[in-house]
């Protein structure tokens, strides 16, 4: 019998249906086989959002052709394998701490570049542990890795700091206008040169006294003071609250000439980075930054559509440079001798051939993934950290 056209789509539809059902099952299945750990009941007390282990997620860009997924996460709340705390004999770790470019929800697990640098690295015997988790900046990657991520015995520490708002989310009156109202997590301010600690909720304070993570995180909640007042910045201007709309993203102060607000938030990121490589390195730990720049470093299409939409508004973003917010964040690392891998330029080269970014939801797509797993295995390498 001859199939029409129209079979063939009512094929295709019903080859769909049955994977998508496959792989819903199969999500179901590794639910069920998933355990909590332990180790993670007090981070959403602490942290204030964090994703519940073994849960399952959708996930969906606003443009319906970039991606729609359905996923597992792991037994500590993360897009990736489940883990075990203790590190097997002869074993080398990397542990990853970042947002959500580097927890890549937007794509499958086996697409993260972490999921990919582990492949790169089996090699060398080195497990990637990736705790890097959406909404989280150097703020909460500086808790996440004191109460819990030291407790993975890593040979190396990564900092993946995604410049495009890593920056405006460590001050808390940017992150305040972007939202309409202060998030109810932990935040850092600096009072002469010195962190400090507020919105911190109490929690076990005797769980690793051995451990200089821990005590420095018992220490800044015990020292904890009451959060500065709310003193958001005059722009962007709100336009209205239902719904909230501002006259342009928050974000893109990071190009515009810097006010009080902006200088904080250089300054507080800057100081949560050496608190954490202090931390890192008192354990004999190695660390190291990886910097990941916004899309709009890297396509310069984007750039160019992100000035044609805003100029009425932000006339100086005309003038504006996309690459100010890497190049002024690597003269602060080099200045303190950490150890940095800038993927701007290989990703402006990669580009030139298609996109890394999705072009909507504005995260790393698989082939961006992969680019920064070759070149961070690369990078590593080169370091010799991950030699026994």
């Amino acid at each position: 019998m001859k199939l029409t056209g129209v079979s063939y789509r009512i094929q295709g539809l019903a080859l769909l249906v049955v994977a998508g059902l496959l792989s819903w099952m199969s999500a179901l299945a590794q639910a069920d086989a998933c355990q909590p750990h332990l180790a993670t009941d007090g981070l959403k007390t602490l942290l204030g959002i964090y994703r519940d282990a073994c849960s399952m997620v959708e996930v969906q860009s606003t443009a319906p052709d970039e991606f729609a997924l359905t996923l597992q996460l792991n037994n500590f709340g993360q897009h990736a394998p489940d883990y075990a705390l203790e590190k097997a004999p002869a074993e080398r770790r990397l542990l990853i701490l970042g947002d959500s470019y580097a927890q890549g929800l937007q794509v499958n697990q086996s697409e993260t570049f972490p999921n990919q640098l582990n492949d790169l690295l089996d090699q060398a015997a080195t497990e990637v542990i990736n705790l890097s988790m959406d909404g989280y900046s150097t703020d909460r990657q500086l808790l996440l890795y004191s109460y819990l991520g030291w407790r993975f015995q890593p040979d190396v520490v990564l900092l993946a700091l995604y410049v495009g708002n890593d920056v405006q989310e460590n001050q808390v009156d940017l992150q305040t206008r972007r939202y309409g109202y202060a998030l109810p997590y932990p935040i850092f301010s600096l009072r002469t040169d010195q962190l400090r600690l507020h919105n911190s909720p109490l929690f076990d304070r005797a769980l690793y006294p051995d451990s200089a993570p821990y005590q420095w995180l018992v220490e800044q909640h015990a020292n904890q003071t009451a959060a500065p007042p709310a003193n958001p910045p005059m722009h962007p201007i709100v336009l209205g609250t239902a719904p909230y709309r501002l006259e342009y993203p928050v974000e893109l102060g990071l190009y515009l000439p810097e006010d009080n607000h902006w200088a904080e938030a250089w300054e507080v990121t800057e100081a949560l980075i050496r608190q954490l490589r202090d931390l890192v390195k008192e354990q004999g730990i190695a660390f190291g930054v990886v910097v990941i720049p916004d899309r709009r470093a890297v396509h310069i299409e984007d750039w160019w559509r992100t000035q044609a939409e805003f100029e009425s508004l932000t006339p100086a973003i005309m003038q504006a440079d996309p690459l100010q917010p890497v190049t002024r964040l690597l003269t602060f690392l080099q200045e303190d001798s950490i150890p940095t891998l800038d993927l701007t330029s290989i990703l402006r080269a990669n580009a030139e051939t298609g996109r890394l970014y999705f072009l909507i939801d504005g995260h790393f797509n698989p082939r961006g993934h992969t680019v920064a797993a070759r070149t961070i295995s690369e990078w590593l390498v080169a370091q010799n950290w991950l030699t026994p």
